[in-house]
């Protein structure tokens, strides 16, 4: 029956993990031998691992999350959970209520697919908040320690941080539109304005010398897209500025001389398909130099 071939499935996965349990939480004391033998700076770092092992408080957790969301600058309104200690399993389930974070399943050997917090693990897990252990193996009921928490402080501000265009590499774009905090159509709309801004008047760096008059309508199919079948690659809706010199199809491609000013390419630099291929943006040309 299927029922034992889970039982069987299930029971192989808690054993190795009480015996992985058992390495990690096995207890707080040095053995004496070992002690004796170390030197002064072995018995710091020895020290310094343990006290990341300390169990810590429901209490000790919230608070590190309220701290993550007070840098971040955003509300905080996790359901609290108590106790003198909090399990990893426990700690999913108030991290997806507080984030909002949609169900996702599970392969976790140990995280039965019926439990209350499958959906949990699975929204952690996909968000790349809280990782198993091994690939197999999650250990929902071990208990939250030092360490777990600092690492869990630094994913979760970085998570919920507001996007921020200015330095932002390709990587925090894609990031931010994985999360749904921005759309392709919108990070164009910002590069736009700052173009707007910047380039056309105030200090007027006139580096950009044309726009794409489809960049928006672009990004917004490139954004439908990106709902409905995933992304193509790294490049997926992030716009992009091509030198003057590289052909474009439709726009003037001048290479800086003004004799060329009307010269529009029937046909697009090999360079430039491949950008579009890759799902990016195109929405303008910018200066040679």
């Amino acid at each position: 029956m299927t029922y034992h071939g889970s039982v069987l499935k299930k029971g192989g996965a808690l054993l190795l993990a009480g015996t992985i349990v058992a390495a990690t939480w096995g207890g707080t004391a040095v053995p004496p031998a070992f002690a004796a033998a170390a030197t002064p700076s072995s018995q710091t770092s020895t020290a310094a691992t343990l006290a990341g092992k300390v169990p810590v408080s429901a209490a000790t957790f919230v608070q590190a999350m309220e701290e993550a969301a007070t840098l971040a600058g955003v509300p905080f309104t996790m359901d609290k959970p108590s106790g003198a200690t909090l399990s990893r399993k426990d700690a999913a389930l108030a991290l997806q209520q507080w984030l909002k974070l949609d169900a996702a399943p599970e392969s976790f050997q140990d995280v039965p697919n019926q439990s209350e917090y499958a959906s949990a693990v699975g929204a952690l897990n996909a968000a790349g908040l809280m990782k198993g252990y091994t690939d197999s193996l999650f250990l929902p009921n071990a208990v939250l320690t030092t360490n777990d928490v600092s690492v869990l402080k630094d994913r979760i501000y970085n998570y919920i941080k507001p996007f921020v265009l200015e330095e932002a590499t390709i990587m925090d774009m894609q990031t931010a539109m994985a999360q749904g905090k921005l759309t392709s159509k919108e990070l164009v709309q910002q590069y736009l304005d700052r173009i707007a801004k910047y380039d056309d008047q105030g200090v007027s760096i006139n580096a950009v010398l044309n726009l794409n008059p489809d960049a928006l309508k672009i990004a917004e199919q490139l954004d439908e897209e990106r709902a409905a079948q995933g992304i193509r690659g790294p490049l997926h809706g992030i716009p992009i500025l091509v030198k003057d010199n590289f052909d474009t199809q439709g726009m003037p491609t001048t290479a800086g001389c003004i004799c060329l000013k009307d010269s529009i390419p029937a046909h697009d630099a090999e360079q430039v398909k491949k950008l579009e291929g890759s799902g990016s943006d195109y929405f303008g040309q910018n200066q040679l130099a």
